[in-house]
């Protein structure tokens, strides 16, 4: 079984929406080792900035500009969105109640602050 299937399967499980992966390790780099590379292991992608938001029913990456085209080669089973469109979309969740998983080691608590 892959990363994705026991993902969903978790969620699922747990009554819990989605899971956001971003591309940095807990030092908040943004080139990391491939081990640690968390994005790349769950959606195929290879570039330097971007979050996956795995969801019971859909796979989203989040790319900036930069990475639109690598993003649509790489990971296929994943919706592509801009990266400008996360928060809000984060917002519109969180307003609906929707609960969803992150690795506290790999966000700031100002990543969730709806003023920045």
């Amino acid at each position: 079984m892959n990363n994705l299937k026991l993902i969903k399967s978790y969620l699922k499980k747990n009554n819990i929406y989605g899971y956001l992966i971003p591309k940095n390790n807990e030092y908040f780099n943004e080139f990391i080792s491939p081990e640690e590379d968390q994005l790349a292991k769950i959606s195929g992608f290879t570039g330097s900035a971007g979050f996956a938001f795995v969801t019971k029913k859909e796979n989203y990456l989040y790319v900036d500009g930069r990475y639109t085209e690598q993003a649509l080669i790489q990971s296929k089973q994943f919706i592509i969105k801009d990266l400008s469109k996360l928060k809000k979309d984060l917002l519109i969740l969180n307003k609906k109640k929707k609960k969803f998983l992150i690795n506290p080691k790999l966000f700031s608590c100002l990543f969730f602050d709806e003023r920045n």
